[in-house]
């Protein structure tokens, strides 16, 4: 599924159909995090913020296996995914837990149209794809 508007993604956080994977892009960094904030909050208060070069994915797939403390679902927000994070995070993405929620947005590098078309990250898009059903959309914010 791509959302190409916020008011999509009011739709979706209003019907409670938000997945609990959601890669965020876009060229308006204000907006692309607007988005993100709402998405993360329309889960839980109990957020974990990564940054997005220097990750530790073995302890985010563990991490995500503990149950919140506030009730509702654990929120992992990476801000600003590298390029050099995607392979590993195309992995921990296979084995994350459904009981938490992972949203993502990328570096601006990334946000490059050429630079989308890029073996990694088109690999990236295409685990999202491919895995919707179960739950993750690829959100595209309007600029």
């Amino acid at each position: 599924m791509v959302i190409n508007s916020e008011q999509k993604l009011k739709s979706l956080i209003r019907d409670n159909q938000v997945p609990n994977i959601c890669l965020v892009m876009g060229n308006e960094n204000a907006l692309v995090t607007s988005c993100a904030n709402k998405i993360c909050s329309s889960f839980s208060n109990d957020k974990t913020l990564l940054d997005g070069s220097g990750i530790d994915f073995k302890k985010l797939e563990s991490d995500s296996e503990v149950i919140s403390f506030f009730g509702g679902k654990r929120v992992f927000f990476i801000r600003e995914l590298a390029a050099s994070q995607i392979d590993e995070l195309s992995n921990t993405i296979k084995d994350f837990s459904i009981d938490s929620v992972l949203v993502i947005t990328l570096d601006a590098e990334l946000n490059d149209k050429k630079k989308q078309s890029a073996k990694t990250l088109k690999g990236l898009i295409e685990l999202v794809d491919k895995n919707l059903e179960k739950y993750m959309p690829i959100l595209y914010p309007e600029n």
